[in-house]
């Protein structure tokens, strides 16, 4: 997909927001917006997979299934949480914290945030992760596999 054509996509992203979600992501990007000063040198973003990556990949090739509603069909409905989601989120976690014991700077780590409480869809949730990239992260680091989670190949290549 040609650089432009991914950008577009992000925009898009936006623009399918509730007015519900256009609400609440304010709200959440405000609470990062009280962080004044030089934000960007001092905070980096870090992509991670959540809800698919190498991990989303290997269980269903483990499971002999092409998708996650077959998934669920097989193991059940909290098999793509258990399986996938939870350990993405915990591995995430840890891989933004090891960075924090290295280097000098604040990551956040999108995974530690749960939006599903505010029943945020796909797009609402990247919408905010796109606008603390553009607006606050001067670096973004990326975790190993980050070019299988479709999420983390849009999230770099809007960094670039």
């Amino acid at each position: 997909m040609p650089a432009n054509q991914l950008l577009e996509g992000i925009q898009g992203e936006y623009e399918r927001l509730t007015k519900e979600e256009l609400t609440n992501v304010g709200v959440v990007l405000g609470a990062y917006r009280s962080f004044r000063g030089d934000r960007r040198s001092h905070i980096a973003y870090v992509g991670m997979p959540i809800t698919t990556g190498k991990r989303y990949f290997d269980v269903l090739t483990e499971h002999g299934v092409k998708t996650r509603e077959e998934l669920a069909r097989k193991l059940g409905p909290k098999s793509l949480w258990e399986l996938v989601i939870q350990p993405n989120i915990a591995q995430g976690i840890a891989f933004a914290d090891r960075l924090g014991e290295t280097r000098d700077l604040l990551f956040i780590a999108p995974s530690v945030f749960e939006a599903k409480q505010w029943r945020w869809s796909q797009d609402a949730y990247m919408s905010l992760w796109y606008r603390v990239i553009g607006e606050m992260a001067g670096s973004h680091f990326v975790m190993d596999g980050w070019e299988y989670s479709v999420g983390g190949v849009k999230e770099v290549m809007f960094s670039m």
